[in-house]
């Protein structure tokens, strides 16, 4: 059985042109099914200039190998163009240890009502697990409600939303595991001392 995967970016490495040993030190990153990191139920809701983000609960989170099922926070972002606090961040209680954590918790943000900064607004509701947040790489997967929804769930609840103001819409998403691509992982690397240097 797999435990986890180091990837190490070895054009950047430029110790590898000198003769000498590279030693590399990382920590391993547990490896998950890239397509399925679980699913979230929340729901939203717009009244009087605040935007209301009710966290249901988290389902079917993968366990980290030798680690075993997380601690898992909710944390959920709103960015609005032009905003004086254009860029507001709140999270949930964490819950320990479980692949399934029930919340029935509501996070409130102040926002530009506007119909037109209510198209642009983009909200981000990410799951984390903080059992490994010292690694710098806790999150499991978001979802994207806004501009930048991926999937016909996301679009159509944010569409919901603001289009029906002081009403409640609920949506049941999967989430989307972090990129790859978007972070490449910090080593640490030194050369080895050959036992005639020492």
């Amino acid at each position: 059985m797999e435990i986890g995967e180091i990837c190490v970016p070895l054009k950047d490495l430029t110790q590898l042109h000198t003769k000498k040993e590279v030693r590399i030190v990382e920590e391993l990153k547990f490896k998950t099914n890239a397509k399925k990191v679980g699913k979230i139920s929340i729901t939203t809701a717009i009244q009087n200039k605040v935007l209301t983000v009710g966290i249901i609960k988290v389902d079917d989170l993968p366990k980290w190998g030798i680690i075993g099922a997380p601690d898992v926070c909710v944390r959920v972002k709103i960015f609005q163009e032009g905003a004086k606090e254009s860029i507001q961040v709140k999270h949930s209680r964490v819950i320990k240890s479980t692949c399934s954590a029930v919340y029935k918790e509501s996070i409130a943000f102040l926002i530009q009502a506007k119909p037109a900064d209510l198209t642009k607004t983009q909200v981000t509701v990410s799951v984390h697990d903080t059992s490994r947040s010292a690694t710098g790489d806790d999150i499991i997967g978001s979802v994207f409600l806004g501009p930048h929804s991926i999937d016909k769930s996301e679009g159509e609840q944010w569409k919901n939303t603001i289009e029906h103001l002081g009403k409640e819409y609920k949506g049941s998403h999967n989430l989307k595991p972090p990129s790859i691509n978007n972070h490449n992982p910090e080593v640490h690397v030194s050369e080895t001392h050959s036992d005639s240097e020492e």
